[in-house]
């Protein structure tokens, strides 16, 4: 948290622009609080997360215009759904084993 309190103090505006325009994942909300809790103007901040995100929004949408019907065409191809039934397959096979190995670790009494 202190990582983040340096760059809104440091950067202010920019710092809540980047972490708005940044996809899911990464921490909104920390530099939200961090902003609220160092007093940046609230309207200010509104309006920098507001414009940011509608920015992105627009790029995903664009994004989608462009490359979703080809993205379609590939999720149907069947060398996709192949590639993802042996993915799913390889997923569940290592779930299975490690839970096996967890549940066998766990049964083994400490000497």
């Amino acid at each position: 948290m202190a990582f983040v309190e340096r760059k809104v103090q440091q950067y202010g505006g920019l710092a809540i622009a980047v972490a708005a325009l940044a996809p899911p994942g990464f921490p909104f909300t920390a530099f939200i609080v961090a902003s609220a809790a160092l007093q940046f103007p609230l309207r200010k901040m509104l309006a920098i997360v507001a414009s940011c995100r509608l920015v992105r929004f627009l790029v995903v949408g664009w994004l989608a215009l462009i490359y979703g019907s080809r993205i379609v065409e590939m999720a149907k191809s069947p060398a996709f759904q192949t590639f993802l039934i042996v993915l799913i397959a390889v997923s569940t096979a290592g779930s299975i084993l490690s839970i096996w190995g967890w549940i066998k670790k766990g049964r083994t009494v400490p000497a």
